[in-house]
């Protein structure tokens, strides 16, 4: 496992868009690989026993595994010779779904779309220049969050990087 150091720029609020360095470590899911900052933990994804390349997701103050039911996540998809809509596709898993403005988080502009999960709130992001990668984030889980400014989230979305074409 990579140590990682990502200097992410938090655009606004009370900082003033100053820069923070988000200290963590690459983790390598298959198909691409992703920062998960300290304080988040990284959990692998199987079918069948099997280790799935092509998904991730990644919990906000969660210690162990029993943790990812009560925290923020984000879950990282790398949609692969994928040919159909994705935002449309996704849609349909979310209840409530609005569009959002497309957002520009590191190199790359972000399309997407707020909804629900199970009655918790869900940003849909999805951009075929980065990936392409569709990524939920479960932005409020029992009273914990995730904002689309927030450090540590803005340098995960930075990290992504294919690795298997």
């Amino acid at each position: 496992v990579l140590l990682f150091a990502l200097t992410a720029c938090n655009s606004g609020g009370a900082s003033g868009g100053a820069k923070a360095e988000i200290k963590g470590e690459t983790k390598e899911v298959g198909d691409f690989s992703v920062l998960v900052p300290e304080g988040w933990m990284g959990y692998d994804m199987e079918l069948s026993g099997e280790p799935i390349t092509y998904k991730t997701q990644i919990y906000k103050g969660a210690k162990e595994e029993i943790d990812m039911w009560s925290t923020p996540s984000v879950q990282i998809t790398y949609w692969k010779d994928s040919e159909e809509d994705i935002l449309t596709s996704a849609k349909s898993a979310y209840d409530d779904t609005k569009d959002i403005d497309p957002v520009t988080i590191g190199d790359y502009t972000w399309k997407g779309f707020t909804g629900t999960n199970s009655d918790k709130p869900v940003t849909y992001l999805y951009s075929v220049e980065a990936g392409p990668f569709g990524v939920a984030v479960y932005t409020e889980v029992n009273g914990k969050t995730i904002s689309l400014e927030d450090a540590d989230f803005q340098a995960i979305m930075a990290s992504l990087k294919v690795t298997q074409k």
